[in-house]
């Protein structure tokens, strides 16, 4: 699943190739994403100039003359780039348009239909930024210290504490992993046991993983692909993500998979503490 920094890498490399352009003749599968595909409304876009690309969490949109905007919800397997017009479709495509009638086109696929493409007001856009905690990449200092006290007053395990979005931005599955390993955190530690240094620490290493995963063009270890359809080379550079049974690069123990709440946590038994 595409997380913060993926959908912050999409964001980076379609703001060149959208900025002031409008978009023609859009085009929709019919099928239903995460809703209903709202023809109508992605067609009253049509002809306005995009005038920004904007990103929290995983939450992407991009804004048009006249204060509407285009939410864009990756979901589990949804990819938004530009291609040329020319270039075969590919299946799962659920929306096409025009970049000012030129050669190319923004294309959204989505094989398993989690991802959402909606066309909001402004009012209704902040409503659904404001449902998302803060953001890593670019949270307030005041956003931080609130964070940690948020945390160490929560019971949670700090794996799950992290995957929540109303509580912290952007951080998946694997950014979960590996800023835990970063603070020498175990998993399965509950908020409240750990001090505010620690979770002051935590915050510090889950926005520098973040960052180098932008820096690396994201995380591709499934189908995703930035906004012109390259794909991410941050595999190359994790610490534990499914580094199962192979050697930690501190202590040469042999990294561990568990599974909470339903999801795959890769992490070293002696570097990574509950306390």
């Amino acid at each position: 699943m595409p997380e913060g920094p993926e959908v912050e890498t999409i964001r980076r490399t379609l703001e060149p190739q959208l900025l002031g352009r409008s978009l023609h003749e859009p085009w929709t599968s019919g099928l239903k994403l995460r809703s209903n595909q709202n023809e109508g409304a992605l067609k009253a876009l049509e002809h306005k100039p995009i005038k920004a690309l904007g990103r929290r969490g995983k939450l992407m949109w991009i804004d048009f003359a006249g204060d509407m905007s285009l939410l864009v919800r990756l979901g589990m397997t949804g990819r938004l780039y530009v291609k040329n017009r020319a270039e075969p479709t590919e299946s799962h495509t659920h929306f096409r348009a025009h970049l000012d009638r030129g050669e190319l086109e923004l294309r959204f696929v989505d094989p398993r239909r989690f991802g959402d493409l909606q066309v909001v007001d402004a009012a209704r856009k902040q409503h659904e930024i404001n449902r998302i905690g803060p953001d890593p990449l670019s949270w307030k200092e005041e956003e931080k210290l609130a964070l940690v006290a948020r945390v160490r007053a929560s019971d949670r395990t700090i794996k799950d504490i992290l995957l929540d979005q109303s509580v912290l931005a952007g951080v998946g599955n694997i950014y979960a992993s590996e800023s835990l390993f970063a603070a020498r955190i175990h998993p399965q530690a509950r908020g409240c046991q750990l001090s505010k240094p620690r979770i002051g620490k935590l915050l510090e290493h889950t926005a520098a993983v973040l960052e180098l995963a932008v820096r690396h063009n994201g995380t591709t270890f499934s189908n995703y692909v930035d906004g012109a359809g390259k794909k991410g080379d941050n595999l190359n550079f994790v610490n534990v993500f499914q580094r199962t049974g192979e050697p930690c690069y501190v202590c040469q123990k042999p990294i561990r998979r568990a599974v909470q709440s339903g999801r795959s946590t890769f992490y070293c038994m002696k570097c990574q503490k509950c306390t």
